[in-house]
């Protein structure tokens, strides 16, 4: 997330056949939105480090006591579906889990990567994306947004109407305080509102263009309960 200093901000996904993703966001030795693969080795021994931390007896969530410093947020994804997303604040998880931070966190500098448009679908600096509905907000993690990103990415774009049920709005990262670190990055459009059913992403931009996105199924239908669903704090509004 960055912190109140120069810690990286970054977004890396990473699937098993090697395919990678990544969003260079600040104090990153690239900056932007890129693709890329690796090699099977270089797959299968971050993978490795993962399940040496026993995911599955991971808590949710590791925190220090004291304030300003970075949180990763590492989301796991099983059969096209979250299955646990832990935040740690500052690095206070097992050891295990922090030797599976480093070969993923410089990945990106070992493998060549190929830019990607900044608005290929919209997604604005510095913040998460959240689904409103009946007064009561989901706010995903920072890797969570990054994977409805990805989702979006591979999503066809479709000329339908369809009942909107949510509105997708966008959530500041709070963790990192400072200027800008990617002043260079600038949208192509402004953005007026998302509308959303969990399956059809409508992004309506200014001068009456709109851009739908479709999963193919319902995004927070499958990975969210409606006890994730919560009220919303003033600053989130």
């Amino acid at each position: 997330t960055g912190c109140y200093g120069s810690c990286p901000m970054m977004d890396i996904s990473v699937n098993q056949d090697g395919s990678l993703l990544f969003q260079g966001e600040g104090y990153t030795n690239v900056l932007g939105f890129f693709g890329g693969r690796l090699t099977k080795s270089q797959t299968e021994y971050i993978f490795n480090k993962f399940r040496k931390a026993n995911i599955s007896n991971l808590d949710n969530n590791y925190e220090v006591g004291h304030t300003d410093d970075t949180e990763i947020t590492t989301t796991f994804i099983k059969e096209g579906r979250i299955i646990k997303t832990i935040s740690d604040y500052g690095m206070a998880g097992p050891k295990e889990l922090i030797w599976a931070y480093v070969p993923i966190s410089g990945v990106y500098e070992q493998v060549a990567l190929d830019s990607i448009p900044n608005d290929e679908p919209f997604y604005p600096k510095l913040h998460y994306y959240t689904f409103l509905k009946d007064s009561l907000i989901l706010s995903l993690k920072k890797s969570e947004s990054f994977y409805l990103w990805t989702e979006l990415r591979d999503s066809q774009t479709v000329d339908t109407s369809f009942m909107a049920t949510y509105e997708l709005g966008f959530r500041r990262n709070y963790t990192y305080w400072g200027p800008d670190p990617n002043e260079k990055r600038q949208h192509e459009r402004k953005l007026r509102k998302v509308d959303t059913d969990g399956q059809y992403f409508s992004f309506h931009f200014e001068n009456d263009m709109t851009i739908t996105y479709d999963l193919g199924y319902n995004f927070v239908d499958k990975n969210f309960d409606r006890k994730d669903f919560r009220k919303p704090e003033s600053w989130e509004l």
